[in-house]
């Protein structure tokens, strides 16, 4: 009877850590689409600023929407390591054979989810490079626009008193 209770005990373990890396195989899938999707939002975004009358409503909800994105990524990200490192990784370390399957793919997606990392990582930058040149040109737009009227006012100003001369020679004879 001992005997079974071990081989219950030891088959649960086993399917725990199946369950496991099922689990982290489906969140790196999530993580991947939510990538994509990242990705998506950046090549829009690149759109956007590369118009030269940007909408700024737009470029604000796809900058909120990548915001979304991101908390989800570290949720992900947690998930993973709290099952990867509290559960699974020694497990697996110790029946690496058993499980080579699925950590082969496991390490298939994780290499997927690092590319498109570093694709996101690469577009942000030239996201942020243009959005700092579209936002130096606005402000100096802005700089111009105020030196302008400040001219525009001074010219008025001074036409202004052109007509309020005071009298220059004064009348001695009376």
């Amino acid at each position: 009877m001992q005997t079974r209770g071990l081989r219950k005990k030891a088959r649960s373990r086993s399917d725990m850590t199946e369950d496991y890396l099922q689990m982290l195989t489906e969140a790196t899938r999530k993580k991947i689409a939510v990538l994509d999707k990242a990705l998506d939002l950046s090549v829009r975004q690149d759109k956007l600023l590369d118009d030269p009358v940007m909408d700024m409503d737009a470029f604000g909800r796809i900058s909120d929407e990548k915001g979304g994105l991101v908390d989800e990524l570290n949720r992900l990200d947690e998930g993973f390591e709290d099952v990867y490192y509290d559960r699974v990784r020694d497990q697996i370390r110790d029946s690496r054979e058993k499980y080579a399957g699925q950590i082969s793919e496991l390490k298939e997606l994780i290499r997927e989810v690092t590319d498109k990392t570093v694709q996101l990582q690469t577009r942000e930058l030239r996201s942020k490079k243009k959005a700092e040149e579209y936002f130096n040109r606005q402000y100096k737009k802005i700089g111009d626009s105020r030196r302008s009227s400040k001219a525009a006012y001074d010219y008025y100003r001074s036409m202004k008193n052109i007509n309020n001369l005071p009298p220059q020679f004064m009348d001695d004879k009376n």
